[in-house]
């Protein structure tokens, strides 16, 4: 976990309790929305049938109603968002649901008085029955939509026990008008059904795609954990042994020095100490990159100076074509210092071997926003589909047995992501390869300047 005074920059607990809430901020945010529209819609009802079309209808009973729904409304968005403490997800989800399955039930209530007021069953706008229903099935668990349609079955059967009448539904005379209202209704009830739950369900889509990219943050991290215990137990257990091999390789050395053998026989013992030598640094290697991404603090330095302590250590500054667009010039990154540096240097060290010796790569920096984005283009043989697809995964790698382990592009990718950056591949066989990297800058000292990269 990348730390800085104890600051986490992998998915936190806090950040994964936040999007599990997400589920019952989205119907309550929309459910609030409704109820607001339903109390809008209301008032403009009420005024316009009273004054514009001269029905008769009790103005303070009906206004008090939906002053009801208002003041309700809102004592049920502070009951929902205030008192909600970070704990368990399931006290969460299950106080979320009681105030949702509230708020609808006092709704079909209130849709039910208002009905029973202005005409009963024979009011055009009872079909809200419907809607109510529809978006408590939405919105709402199994048993508390299957209470809110008992809840909604009696208040219309009601409805026909008791009801003020008017006598705009007996006059002939009014029945353009009537006519009129059944239209509005149904117009109204299906606007609101249609535009709220293709709403929701967007909503709701993106929920889906935040708890895939965390089963897959999760997931990345899990593998990379087994990666750190792989890498210290290969440490330990192979330590002894190939310290052993060293020694008595070394002795023998010194023993055969001392009589007469074959110059092959030497060199055979010599690249066994070699080799040993190797895979000894292979270890340290896979010991010292995790270790540095878990435990290293942050460290805040120019984009510049980053990019040329990426370069320099290559070694290859001929082949290296970099550009720095000007907007850079001044900004500054915050990241762990040497597990950033190695991982943008294996992005640069897998172009130059992909690519021949005589030919150049392409190191491009400038400035997005309040972002940097890098890319390392080469003029390799590229990547088939199939090989690019497994291109990230741990372990894999197209280089000659001996010359890479297939963790680069994995390390890279979970550092960079790790620090809320982003990494892309995009290959063409027989056309090279690009990598572009996204990583946040530092903001506090750092303003978008007016100048354009060049």
């Amino acid at each position: 976990m990348l730390s800085n005074d104890g600051d986490a920059l992998s998915v936190s607990e806090s950040s994964i309790l936040r999007r599990q809430k997400s589920r019952a901020h989205i119907n309550f945010a929309w459910s609030s929305k409704l109820r607001w529209t339903a109390v809008l819609g209301q008032l403009c009802t009420v005024l316009i049938v009273h004054f514009s079309c001269g029905v008769d209808l009790p103005l303070a009973p009906l206004l008090g109603l939906i002053a009801l729904t208002a003041g309700s409304n809102l004592a049920l968005g502070w009951m929902f968002h205030g008192g909600l403490a970070p704990g368990s997800f399931g006290r969460f989800e299950s106080k979320g649901e009681r105030l949702m399955g509230f708020a609808s039930a006092l709704d079909v209530l209130n849709l039910s008085v208002l009905l029973g007021l202005t005409g009963g069953p024979l009011n055009p706008f009872a079909t809200f029955y419907f809607v109510q229903l529809v978006l408590g099935a939405v919105i709402l668990p199994n048993r508390w939509a299957i209470g809110l349609t008992a809840l909604s079955l009696t208040s219309y059967g009601l409805l026909f026990i008791w009801s003020r009448e008017l006598s705009v539904f007996s006059d002939p005379n009014q029945l353009a008008l009537v006519q009129r209202g059944m239209q509005v209704a149904f117009f109204a009830a299906v606007v609101v059904v249609v535009y709220f739950v293709m709403r929701v369900g967007r909503e709701l889509e993106a929920r889906e795609r935040e708890l895939e990219r965390d089963r897959y943050l999760r997931a990345r991290d899990e593998r990379f954990d087994s990666l750190i215990t792989l890498a210290a137990g290969a440490a330990h257990e192979l330590a002894t042994p190939l310290s052993t091999i060293a020694i008595v390789a070394g002795e023998l050395e010194r023993d055969l020095n001392t009589v007469q053998v074959e110059a092959a026989t030497l060199e055979d013992i010599k690249l066994i100490r070699q080799e040993v030598r190797r895979c000894r640094q292979i270890l340290v290697n896979m010991a010292a990159q995790p270790g540095e991404l878990s435990g290293e603090s942050l460290h805040r330095a120019s984009v510049v100076s980053y990019l040329r302590e990426v370069i320099e250590p290559l070694h290859a500054e001929s082949r290296i074509a970099l550009t720095v667009g000007l907007a850079l010039e001044s900004a500054e990154l915050e990241a762990p210092q040497k597990a950033l540096r190695r991982a943008l240097r294996g992005l640069v060290k897998n172009a130059l071997d992909a690519s021949a010796l005589d030919q150049s790569i392409s190191v491009v920096a400038e400035r997005r926003d309040n972002h940097m984005i890098m890319k390392v283009i080469d003029q390799g043989t590229g990547m088939t589909p199939d090989t690019l697809a497994k291109s990230g995964d741990p372990f894999f790698t197209t280089k000659e047995p001996g010359r890479g382990m297939g963790l680069g592009l994995f390390l890279s990718r979970t550092v960079i992501e790790r620090l809320g950056g982003k990494l892309r591949v995009e290959s063409e066989f027989g056309r090279g390869t690009q990598v572009s990297v996204e990583l946040p800058l530092c903001l506090a000292a750092n303003p978008t300047p007016k100048t354009n990269d060049v």
